[in-house]
């Protein structure tokens, strides 16, 4: 029972961050026949089902399994359903502006020691957790703006809204999650 309940907790604990790239894999079209969540939902029941084949020891090892795991379901969907996967080789690690990538299981920094890339790999878990929690437009405007880099001109004419808009959805977003944050620290 015990372990059922550690595999439930360390499939949810990835969940957001599963979601995250889903919602940044999926194209138009397959988007319009699939949410990011169906994908999440299907990749977390195949990882439940392989995870006795991983054979991995780190958490970087376990983040680029799960997330090719995500990969090929993505294929598969759209496969199924008669579209195209876009093509992951063009998919390149977040970057916040200081270079800190928001994949941890590729290098943030070379001068990071293995405890700090696991701090920071923690961080970026917490921080997915927390965007989950927004809005719906306010993650999708935080996420365009702060982790995708696009200007507000973009994000006000992909989401159909003004920039004083799209502006405030992104103050709102980030002072929810600076709240979040601080909240979880405590």
């Amino acid at each position: 029972m015990g372990d059922r309940e550690s595999v439930r907790a360390l499939l949810q604990r990835y969940r957001p961050f599963l979601e995250h790239l889903a919602d940044r894999r999926l194209n138009g079209v397959l988007r319009q026949r699939v949410s990011p969540s169906d994908v999440v939902q299907e990749t977390l029941q195949k990882m439940h089902g392989a995870l006795s084949t991983f054979h991995g020891n780190t958490e970087r090892e376990f983040t680029a399994w799960i997330t090719q795991i995500l990969r090929n379901t993505i294929i598969d969907t759209a496969r199924k359903h008669g579209g195209e996967a876009r093509d992951v080789a063009r998919d390149e690690p977040l970057q916040t502006q200081d270079g800190a990538s928001t994949i941890w299981y590729e290098p943030a920094a070379d001068s990071l020691t293995p405890s700090q890339k696991l701090i920071k790999g923690e961080q970026v878990l917490q921080l997915f957790a927390a965007m989950d929690a927004l809005p719906q437009e306010q993650r999708t405007a935080v996420r365009l703006r702060h982790l995708e880099g696009q200007s507000l001109q973009q994000i006000s004419d992909g989401m159909h809204k003004s920039p004083a808009a799209v502006a405030g959805l992104i103050k709102r977003g980030i002072q929810a999650l600076r709240l979040k944050l601080k909240d979880d620290e405590l």
